[in-house]
C-alpha cells in the first residue's frame, strides 16, 4: 500500500496490482455522492436514486421517493402512515 498527498492536501492510498496502479480510494466520492441520492421507497422497500426517479412527494418537508407511480399513490393517499416519524 502507497501512501500520498495531492495537491489539495487529502490523501490517497494507492496498492500495487500486477504492475499497474490502482487506486483504493476509487469510487468513495462517487458512492457517498450517490448515497446522498439514494433514498428507501416507504411502501415496498426499495432502494430509490431522488436523482432520477419521476416519482416523489414531499410531506412536511421531506422528500420521498418512489419506485413506481402505485407506490406513491399509496403514498399520497396516506402519507402518516408511511412517513418517517422523525419527521
Amino acid at each position: 500500500m502507497v501512501r500520498t498527498t495531492d495537491d489539495y492536501g487529502c490523501e490517497r492510498s494507492f496498492c500495487k496490482q500486477e504492475g499497474v496502479i490502482h487506486m483504493a480510494i476509487t469510487d468513495i466520492f462517487k458512492k457517498a455522492a450517490k448515497k446522498l441520492d439514494e433514498a428507501k421507497d416507504p411502501i415496498c422497500g426499495m432502494k430509490v436514486d431522488l436523482g432520477t426517479t419521476k416519482f416523489k412527494s414531499t410531506y412536511q418537508g421531506k422528500v420521498y421517493g418512489f419506485c413506481s407511480e402505485e407506490c406513491k399513490k399509496t403514498f399520497d393517499k396516506n402519507p402518516f402512515q408511511y412517513a418517517d416519524p422523525n419527521c
